[in-house]
């Protein structure tokens, strides 16, 4: 699943919790396997070396060609999700907070 999701998904589990941090950080934490679970796609790393026979094997190789893409790849996808997360839980109560 692309980081983005994952980190909007992380940050409404631990939104539950806004006064314990400690089950803030377990409900983010579990919400990244049950995202898991489901059926979804990734994007595609040109640098990344599979292994048929052992997922937990698979790795990216540094100095392949397309490494340094896959890593701007990644950024911006991380990037995104704390941008969007920061976006949809943080403005959207400051926006409510005014209203109420």
């Amino acid at each position: 699943m692309i980081l983005s999701v994952h980190a909007v998904i992380g940050v409404a589990a631990a939104q539950m919790f806004p006064e314990n941090p400690i089950l803030a950080f377990g409900a983010a934490f579990l919400s990244h396997f049950i995202a898991d679970a489901l059926p979804h796609w990734d994007y595609p790393l040109s640098s990344k070396k599979e292994d048929k026979n052992n997922v937990l094997n698979e790795d990216m190789v540094i100095g392949q060609k397309g490494f340094i893409l896959d890593l701007v790849k990644i950024g911006l996808d991380a990037g995104a999700g704390l941008a969007l997360s920061y976006f949809i839980f943080q403005i959207s109560t400051q926006v409510f907070e005014i209203f109420l």
